[in-house]
């Protein structure tokens, strides 16, 4: 059982005095005696030496009496045993008492003291005795003064151990009542310590901290109770939101009048913009309520990541941003956790990137810190090239509610959730976040997190990538950022990257050295484009044959250029997209599904341009055909193979067939050309009306259909 703290403080003091006394009692009387041994010794000496002066004044003056007078000088002292006068040759001069005996003294309880004794008459000694018992009552006596006085100090030091002992343990009896009640949930306890200015220093210090303890929960429950409100409100505005923004899409999709038309986009607009502020509100509400929990499933880190780039597209295109993902040698493929809010971490700082960038581009790092086996740690660095953050500003954007002035929320909107969000999630992940600034020049936002990778065996190298090593390739790009991640990863496929910034340089580089196996060109380029740069190529006799792809943002279609481009790649460019184009081109039958054109028209921007990536993706040329056309000739007499409408349109010729496309709530009605309708319009698939998207585009790439309907 523990002992109070009362009894331990009892328990130290009086142990301590203890201990003390008893070294006080042992040493002092030892000491003492060793003084008053000392002290008689010089006593008897000093009595002899005296005794000697005189005699041997008295015998110099041959005064016999005077001699007897220095004798009884020496009987005076009440500790003496004997005084005797000897010779050099042994005669006793004088001597008391009369009858003494040196033989028969008893050194063991005498001290004897020795004095030279020359003078005219005499040469001897005087030796001088006195008895030892003085010293044994002297040492007797100290050692019961020493008794005594130590008994005393034991006493005092008991009723001080006492005294000390109530003093500390009743106030901090206190301290523990109080905080213990305090655990319980009584917020109100107080204590009053009238005790040494220390204590009364730490009752105040407990009494400060039980007050901002009861106030910081009280803002806890406070904040709480905001946190489960908002959430609650925000998932009923949602619900009607959602059915505003579905109403305003239907109604996009009927005969509306050019004002009409401009009431519903208004419509959709600031309805989506505000959802993105109720899930802003949300997500900001359930991290503070503490109901954010993170998944540990294994997932592909690139995928994810080439994928938040694909929602951006768009919006990059449309600002003529490049947008891209530079994915370094060594950064693990694949890990473990949460990819739901990874991606909301990475999707809002790309849109944070894209909204403050008005040229330039926009890249996202990727590298891996450290790895070990079984764990990597991750950076991710988003840099851009936009208007910049002011230093006195840099740490202020992370807080809640936070821009870095009025004017950009005025110019740029938003709700200055969105980096607090990304914070809140990075450190829940165990990671940081800073940004690193220039105005005027851009940002780079960095994380960097703990990461678990999944154990599996080494992937065998892909036969896709065998057929690349040691080709010659030819980069032109004039973003330095897009030509440094194509470099790579052609040196990772074995293959040898020479770079061009612009299309001047590209033939120059041409003309210069030996033709090379591939060449990449980026549709928009300053002064000469990716079309010009292709007519110019294929004017040379050694390029008439080399495969070009055409690097090209959703706003740009290849459209006719099928002469002169063998491939078309929608920026940002993804490395399963890269190597399927390089093996489609660089093989010596290209793929006859490649030639199959296909036209987009009916749809929204966002929607056209998206099934435009899809496609494109897939290897089909595809053209986005605007919605003024008229419906008639787009049919009869359009330029493609395949066209994809949102509904059917007022034209003799009938669709083949009606199917979902792979964007939510959205479905296509498909035309096919002349040639291709008696084949497709007698598969079985497509006469139950029971072929999706992917299905269809299996079946024009059947080797069969093929043969049967296109010449190679």
């Amino acid at each position: 059982m523990a002992m109070s703290l009362k009894v331990k403080i009892l328990s130290s003091v009086l142990g301590l005095v203890t201990v003390l006394s008893l070294f006080f009692v042992y040493l002092f009387p030892t000491h003492q005696q060793q003084q008053i041994e000392e002290n008689f010794a010089e006593t008897t000496d000093a009595l002899a030496a005296t005794v000697s002066l005189g005699v041997k004044i008295a015998l110099n003056s041959d005064d016999f009496l005077a001699v007897d007078e220095a004798i009884e000088f020496g009987k005076k002292d009440p500790h003496l045993s004997f005084i005797t006068v000897i010779s050099d040759e042994g005669d006793t001069w004088a001597s008391f008492p009369k009858d003494f005996e040196l033989s028969r003294i008893d050194t063991s309880q005498v001290y004897i003291a020795e004095a030279a004794l020359y003078s005219e008459v005499l040469h001897g000694k005087i030796l001088l005795g006195r008895h030892t018992a003085a010293i044994a009552q002297s040492t007797a006596r100290v050692r019961k003064l020493t008794l005594f006085a130590s008994l005393v100090s034991l006493l005092l030091g008991g009723v001080g151990a006492f005294m000390l002992a109530y003093s500390i343990e009743n106030p901090v009896s206190k301290l523990c009542v109080a905080a213990e009640k305090i655990g319980q949930g009584d917020l109100d306890q107080r204590i009053d310590i009238k005790s040494s200015r220390e204590l009364e220093s730490l009752a105040g210090s407990f009494n400060k901290m039980a007050s901002d303890l009861a106030h910081y929960i009280e803002a806890e429950a406070t904040s709480k109770a905001k946190s489960d409100f908002l959430a609650t409100m925000s998932h009923e505005i949602r619900t009607p939101l959602n059915g505003v923004i579905g109403m305003a899409s239907l109604l996009q999709d009927t005969r509306l009048s050019e004002e009409q038309q401009d009431y519903v986009d208004t419509i959709g607009s600031s309805s989506e913009a505000l959802l993105v502020l109720v899930n802003d509100i949300l997500d900001f509400s359930k991290i503070e309520a503490g109901q954010i929990d993170l998944e540990q499933e294994p997932f592909e880190l690139r995928a994810c990541l080439e994928e938040v780039l694909d929602l951006f597209a768009v919006q990059a295109s449309e600002k003529h941003i490049e947008l891209a993902l530079d994915y370094e040698v060594g950064a693990p493929s694949s890990i473990i956790g949460d990819i739901t809010r990874l991606r909301q971490v990475i999707t809002n700082l790309v849109s944070n990137a894209l909204k403050f960038t008005h040229y330039g581009e926009v890249i996202v790092l990727v590298e891996a810190v450290y790895q070990e086996e079984g764990e990597s740690m991750l950076h991710i660095a988003i840099q851009d090239s936009g208007i910049g953050i002011p230093a006195e500003r840099v740490e202020a954007i992370f807080e809640h509610f936070t821009q870095v002035d009025s004017s950009t929320t005025r110019k740029y909107g938003g709700t200055g959730l969105g980096l607090a969000i990304t914070r809140k999630l990075v450190e829940h992940m165990g990671g940081f976040i800073w940004v690193e600034s220039t105005v005027g020049e851009g940002s780079t936002f960095n994380i960097t997190f703990p990461v678990i990778t999944p154990a599996r065996p080494e992937k065998q190298e892909s036969t896709i990538e065998q057929p690349f090593q040691e080709l010659r390739v030819l980069i032109v790009d004039d973003h330095a950022a897009v030509r440094r991640i194509l470099c790579r990863q052609a040196r990772a496929w074995g293959m040898v990257p020479v770079t061009a910034s612009n299309g001047q340089e590209a033939l120059e580089i041409v003309h210069r050295e030996p033709a090379f196996d591939l060449v990449l060109i980026d549709r928009n380029m300053p002064k000469m484009n990716g079309i010009a740069v292709g007519k110019r190529l294929r004017t040379v006799q050694a390029y008439h044959t080399v495969p070009l792809i055409l690097l090209r943002t959703l706003d740009c279609s290849v459209g006719d250029r099928l002469d002169l481009f063998d491939a078309s790649l929608v920026k940002p460019l993804r490395k399963h997209q890269l190597s399927r184009a390089f093996a489609r081109v660089l093989t010596t039958k290209k793929e006859a599904s490649a030639r199959l054109r296909m036209a987009i028209h009916g749809y929204d921007m966002l929607t056209s341009k998206i099934l435009d990536k899809v496609l494109s993706e897939k290897g089909y040329p595809t053209q986005i055909i605007p919605g003024s056309s008229p419906t008639e000739r787009i049919v009869e007499g359009g330029d493609f193979d395949i066209l994809w409408v949102s509904q059917p349109m007022n034209t003799q010729q009938h669709p083949l067939v009606t199917l979902p496309l792979p964007i939510p709530g959205q479905e296509a009605t498909v035309y096919v050309n002349d040639a291709l309708l008696p084949t497709l319009m007698n598969n079985d698939a497509i006469k139950e009306k029971e072929i999706g998207f992917d299905a269809f585009l299996a079946l024009l790439e059947q080797d069969a259909f093929l043969s049967e309907n296109i010449a190679i």
